[in-house]
């Protein structure tokens, strides 16, 4: 990738669309229940162009946040020579009920990978980001592509609430994070 491919032109207001979609999480269980990379070599470029969610039933959550409050940083630092990039996640689930908050509560020191959906578009795609898994801390098994890390991402706080007034709203605030060795890959699926 050249530098210049980083320029973007002013698109206009109808084009300031941003956010997460939704966010897929599942818990790295072991081998075998992570997601799969069939072109073999498409890692090194940044871009996991076959990309298949876990099928372990019971294992895949998925998380629609309420329009405009989801949100994805990524914070890139690099100290003597070792570049790690801090991810987090944060959006507002409404209306959460009673089996969506003890299933959060599940995850609570669990290991998760995760593929973030964007609301956000280059050229009429959709970006889509892998979280929780990198090609420097993290394993690719060469016979079947799984991916593995032990720095995976992480649920690091909910905050629920009931509201106090009528026009409150009952939900939850959920925020995820994690520490990689590069940038999340983006995902073609």
């Amino acid at each position: 990738m050249a530098l210049t491919d980083l320029s973007t032109a002013f698109q206009g207001g109808k084009d300031k669309v941003g956010g997460i979609i939704r966010v897929d999480l599942w818990e790295q269980l072991s081998t075998g229940h992570a997601v799969t990379d069939s072109a073999n070599g498409a890692v090194g470029t940044g871009v996991i162009t076959s990309f298949a969610a876990p099928t372990t039933a019971g294992n895949v959550g998925v998380y629609k946040f309420a329009q405009g409050t989801g949100k994805m940083d990524v914070s890139l630092s690099q100290e003597k020579g070792l570049a790690l990039a801090t991810i987090s996640i944060e959006g507002y689930i409404p209306q959460i009920s009673k089996v969506e908050f003890n299933a959060l509560r599940e995850l609570v020191g669990k290991c998760l990978m995760g593929q973030v959906k964007m609301a956000t578009k280059a050229g009429g795609i959709t970006n889509n980001f892998l979280v929780g898994w990198d090609n420097i801390l993290g394993t690719r098994e060469s016979s079947g592509g799984y991916l593995h890390s032990k720095f995976g991402l992480f649920l690091e706080s909910v905050e629920a609430s009931s509201g106090a007034v009528m026009e409150d709203g009952a939900g939850a605030t959920v925020k995820l994070t994690a520490v990689q060795g590069e940038l999340p890959y983006t995902t073609e699926a």
